[in-house]
């Protein structure tokens, strides 16, 4: 009996060390943000690229010849000191290009000693962006880990994240959308799309279609809305679900797993493939 309250007891004095570790740790741990806002001329029809490491990218295209950057640079370490330091090496880079404008998350490179004391601490950094772009430009957005959305544009646009999902809406013109580790949704785009994914499900609306379509998934869903007077040769095959059509397709094959052939007396490519997950493609509606 009394080996069972000693250990009682030193279960006891265990968890309260950890405790008030836990709150001394959380006592002195800080938060640090500093504010970019800055704009740059830009003219309409020019190129636009956004390079993000840690922290969520959202474009928006408006009427005037210029960028608005407002991005937060966000640090949470053990110390202010450390949050201090740790912020001081988390830039952000803006260039001119031949014709447009690059702007760019930095961290810095091995063998500047940073990494060297951060391998000591428990640091994190993020950087979120809002930018505001001329609405006609070929524009490129990316992150690695977070979001990526993109609002209001017309032409080339290239979106893209690592572990994340990308949401573009009310966009014209070519979108390339990508990610690996979440959903992808296009809305209201008129113009044509590839889209692809690896752990995610794809949903796109198009009110209509210039080009080739392209809609890829491993472990997830794609559904895809059309305007009814949609004129495509479609290919969807997935391995593990089934593919539904909602608009008659001729002069192919017709089976529970892959559907072929022409809609509207065929078209452009509408290319829809996942390995696990159903395919639906639907007349009309939106997501």
């Amino acid at each position: 009996m009394r080996a069972f309250r000693s250990a009682g007891l030193m279960l006891t004095l265990v968890l309260s060390c950890v405790t008030l570790s836990c709150l001394a740790h959380a006592a002195q741990a800080a938060t640090l943000t500093e504010n970019f806002d800055k704009s740059y001329p830009l003219r309409s029809g020019g190129s636009f690229a956004v390079k993000n490491v840690n922290g969520s990218v959202t474009v928006e295209g408006w009427d005037q010849q210029q960028v608005q950057i407002n991005a937060v640079k966000e640090v949470r370490a053990d110390s202010d000191e450390d949050a201090r330091q740790a912020m001081s090496h988390l830039t952000i880079e803006v260039g001119q290009t031949a014709g447009g404008l690059r702007v760019e998350t930095k961290m810095p490179r091995n063998g500047e000693g940073f990494w060297d004391w951060l391998s000591g601490h428990h640091v994190q950094a993020k950087v979120e962006y809002h930018i505001k772009v001329p609405r006609h430009l070929d524009l490129q957005a990316e992150s690695v880990n977070g979001a990526v959305s993109l609002t209001g544009t017309q032409g080339k646009a290239t979106v893209e994240t690592t572990n994340g999902s990308v949401n573009v809406r009310q966009v014209e013109g070519s979108v390339a959308a990508q990610t690996t580790n979440g959903g992808i949704s296009v809305s209201e785009v008129a113009g044509s799309v590839k889209a692809e994914t690896t752990n995610g499900s794809v949903k796109a609306q198009l009110t209509r279609v210039e080009g080739d379509l392209a809609f890829e998934s491993t472990n997830g869903s794609i559904t895809v809305h059309l305007p009814s007077d949609v004129r495509a040769t479609v290919d969807a095959s997935t391995s593990n679900g089934s593919v539904h059509s909602a608009f008659e397709v001729t002069g192919g094959l017709s089976k529970r797993r892959h559907v072929s052939g022409d809609i509207n007396g065929g078209g452009g490519k509408l290319m829809l493939s996942t390995t696990n997950g159903g395919i639906r493609i639907e007349n009309g509606g939106s997501i």
